[in-house]
């Protein structure tokens, strides 16, 4: 998918996921959040009190 630009505007667990796997396929994936909170999910994911790789969350 080199050179497929996605604009995303999702949050929750299933349309964020798509745009993850489009990116794996090479997409260029531009994720678009709320400008305050950003995706609620997460929120989620920190729940058992583990350490958070910001690498993930960018």
């Amino acid at each position: 998918m080199d050179g497929v630009r996605v604009l995303e505007v999702a949050q929750f667990t299933f349309t964020p996921a798509a745009g993850a796997i489009l990116a794996d396929w090479g997409a260029d994936v531009i994720k678009v959040e709320h400008p305050v909170r950003g995706d609620t999910q997460r929120g989620f994911l920190n729940l058992g009190g583990f350490a958070v790789d910001p690498l993930r969350h960018t």
